[in-house]
């Protein structure tokens, strides 16, 4: 995690440099810059599954994936979303994929497979997102996630559809 961290810090600071940018600044936003998938890979030597404003989602040698935070937003989602799943009542962790551990800030997953490629009324991911929407009415602890209703956010471990990224 560490090696993955500081070629992250470099990418950032490179890309900064680029950009002009003071890479001391620590409000890096990714989305200000032509970044491309196939760019952060060849840096950090990993194959990326995802990437956004605040996190890098990268698979592991171990085929876990790790989410790497870009910035403190990144680091504050994971915090969340380690605390979400170990403090949710029994009935949410059902449906929130389960970390495996946080190390240093980098929240370490079971790999999934996505459902990007089912249809948002998709009876399974409709149930799941219902029984996610009830929970959240319920107050249940850990049913924070109010991203739900993205396809991109939900996935299948262990042959059921659990929501793969929810830090509030």
């Amino acid at each position: 995690m560490r090696e993955l961290s500081e070629k992250l810090e470099d990418f950032k600071r490179a890309v900064m440099e680029a950009g002009g940018d003071d890479p001391d600044d620590t409000n890096f936003d990714p989305m200000e810059y032509p970044i491309f998938s196939d760019t952060i890979e060849s840096y950090l030597d990993t194959k990326v599954l995802g990437w956004g404003a605040s996190r890098v989602v990268v698979l592991l040698p171990t085929g876990n994936v790790a989410k790497l935070p870009w910035n403190e937003a990144g680091q504050q989602a994971n915090d969340a979303e380690w605390d979400t799943w170990n403090e949710a009542s029994e009935e949410v962790q059902e449906l929130l994929l389960p970390p495996l551990e946080n190390v240093r800030g980098v929240v370490v997953y079971p790999r999934v497979k996505t459902v990007t490629d089912r249809d948002y009324d998709d009876p399974e991911l409709a149930a799941a997102r219902e029984r996610w929407r009830r929970l959240v009415k319920e107050e249940a602890p850990g049913a924070v996630a109010w991203d739900y209703q993205n396809t991109n956010n939900w996935g299948i471990y262990g042959g059921n559809v659990v929501l793969i990224d929810y830090a509030e």
